[in-house]
């Protein structure tokens, strides 16, 4: 089940959205400060405009805990990359930037249910600049 997690985090580095329905359930859901929705399709937004915007992006993997149900797991993780397009409307200013979170990810027996995503939003426009 933590090969889910490793999983996700590298579609999120090698920014493979069409590999997302291979680990996430039809009705997974996403949800963090700014979206949530059908986990496939809100994601698949996040990794075209975050790709877009930050073409050298690159997950790590912090730490992973598995929950003692076995079927949940904290992934604690930080994203680097450099703001060379634009992001959601806003142009690009070339500032690298590095922000962390933590996300909770549910899984069933092959794929991921759910994911709650946690991290300061405000840090994307704070480093930024904009």
């Amino acid at each position: 089940m933590v090969n889910l997690v490793q999983q996700y985090v590298q579609i999120w580095n090698s920014q493979e959205i069409e590999k997302l329905p291979t680990i996430f359930s039809k009705t997974a859901t996403y949800e963090d400060a700014l979206q949530g929705g059908n986990a496939i399709e809100v994601l698949s937004v996040s990794l075209k405009e975050t790709a877009s915007a930050f073409p050298n992006i690159s997950f790590e993997t912090l730490t992973v805990i598995e929950g003692s149900t076995n079927n949940t797991f904290v992934l604690e993780w930080s994203m680097k990359g450099t703001n060379t397009g634009a992001f959601f409307g806003a142009e690009p200013t070339n500032k690298e930037i590095e922000i962390s979170g933590a996300d909770i990810i549910k899984v069933n027996d092959e794929k991921i249910i759910s994911i709650k995503s946690y991290y300061d939003s405000s840090q994307f426009s704070t480093q930024l600049g904009v």
